[in-house]
């Protein structure tokens, strides 16, 4: 695996826990 394709990866999951958090913290 190539540090850009990990790096890429961990970004999208980061975002995707935060917006996951903030949407249920909305709720």
């Amino acid at each position: 695996m190539c540090v850009i394709c990990i790096h890429f990866l961990a970004k999208i999951i980061l975002l995707g826990a935060y917006r996951w958090k903030t949407i249920a913290g909305a709720q």
